[in-house]
């Protein structure tokens, strides 16, 4: 699948009341980094319960919980093409093989002091973060496939539900 590209940027924008058939891509690419932000919003509530749950021991619990959200980010991006909180918004991560994920969540990492990393984003022309440049992934709604819907979903319920009963008392 070829990237779409957007032709304007944050700067480029529809100043004076331009219209014209590229205003379009702007608006894309808004509605992309904040799906993207409302899928980190997401994932991160899922996981608020198993940091709850594993913060009762303290530091150690802190690197468990982190090395856990590391790791499913890992595991989801790559096998499952984004996140639960990607899926739900219909969001998919292109270019994702094993090593490219990985680096793109040690960059991610990186990109969060600040947030420079993802304030970049309003200034790049596809909307992509730093730490997608520099993975060479990038970011996008899906063409959602039908028959995969509701089996795609199931397997998150359950992923969800075994990472609360075996990372802490939850059953």
């Amino acid at each position: 699948m070829e990237k779409q590209s957007y032709s304007k940027t944050f700067f480029r924008g529809n100043i004076k009341g331009q219209i014209g058939k590229n205003n379009n891509g702007d608006v894309m690419k808004f509605a992309v980094i904040f799906s993207r932000f409302a899928s980190f919003v997401i994932d991160y509530i899922l996981f608020g319960v198993i940091y709850y749950f594993l913060l009762k021991l303290g530091v150690v619990g802190f690197i468990i919980a982190n090395l856990i959200f590391f790791v499913y980010r890992i595991i989801t991006c790559t096998f499952l093409d984004g996140t639960i909180g990607m899926r739900l918004l219909r969001l998919k991560i292109y270019n994702n093989n094993i090593k490219n994920v990985v680096k793109r969540e040690i960059f991610r990492i990186g990109s969060a002091f600040y947030y420079i990393g993802y304030l970049y984003a309003f200034l790049d022309k596809d909307g992509r973060c730093l730490h997608d440049i520099a993975s060479d992934t990038y970011v996008e709604y899906e063409k959602r496939e039908a028959e995969r819907g509701r089996a795609v979903v199931l397997i998150y319920v359950l992923f969800v539900v075994s990472l609360l009963k075996y990372s802490s008392s939850f059953c």
